[in-house]
């Protein structure tokens, strides 16, 4: 593989839309994302990919927006960083964890953060040297950090997506919250398929091709 190659190509990429006639589908797209994957007919795990430069997420609003209509009681909702119960004392002022507190305080849904504490703080130090100069080095240990950070973000048996989604009811549902490339090196996905859970996959319209689903 040729990691600097890929590294410049993956953020250029538009996705081909997913059809879709669900509900969700449609309330999503009314937030601004499209559905880019799906497998199985009741979605155990939700993924939603964003963006967030100088760590601030691009799509807060719509996030909040879509998250209020698709949340139900006994959900949980998972975002990007280093693992525990987000609660008032630990959420930033602000962040996407701060606000969703105060929307989903009338619902009672799980709110966390669901990954290694330091392959986060790996992931810093390669996003960094990537910025300072984009070496065939530091795009490989962009991608073996992300695809590890992804490993723990499914397979940790206390917060991971597998253990989430299937300690939670029939009719409940984990939606996950995590940056853009964590959804192009579709790693969650292979590991979602491997353990048999159906899932769905949304990205910012911006990286959804603009096209007729009937053709």
């Amino acid at each position: 593989m040729a990691f600097r190659e890929d590294y410049a190509r993956l953020p250029q990429m538009k996705y081909v839309p997913h059809p879709s006639t669900s509900q969700r589908s449609a309330i999503c797209n009314e937030h601004g994302y499209g559905l880019i994957a799906s497998s199985g007919d009741a979605p155990r795990v939700i993924l939603l990919g964003m963006t967030h430069p100088e760590g601030k997420i691009k799509q807060i609003d719509d996030l909040l927006g879509l998250l209020r209509q698709i949340i139900n009681t006994g959900d949980v909702i998972a975002i990007e960083g280093a693992r525990g119960k987000i609660t008032k004392d630990t959420a930033q002022e602000g962040s996407l964890a701060y606000r969703l507190l105060q929307d989903q305080s009338n619902k009672d849904c799980v709110l966390l953060h669901n990954e290694n504490d330091r392959l986060v703080a790996r992931g810093y130090t390669a996003q960094y040297r990537l910025k300072t100069g984009l070496s065939e080095y530091a795009a490989r240990a962009f991608f073996e950090n992300t695809k590890a950070r992804d490993e723990a973000m499914c397979m940790d048996p206390e917060f991971g997506l597998i253990s989430l989604a299937k300690k939670g009811g029939p009719s409940n549902k984990v939606v996950q919250i995590a940056g853009i490339w964590h959804v192009w090196l579709k790693n969650i996905e292979t590991y979602l398929i491997q353990a048999q859970l159906p899932y769905e996959v949304y990205v910012p319209k911006e990286f959804v091709e603009q096209r007729s689903l009937d053709k």
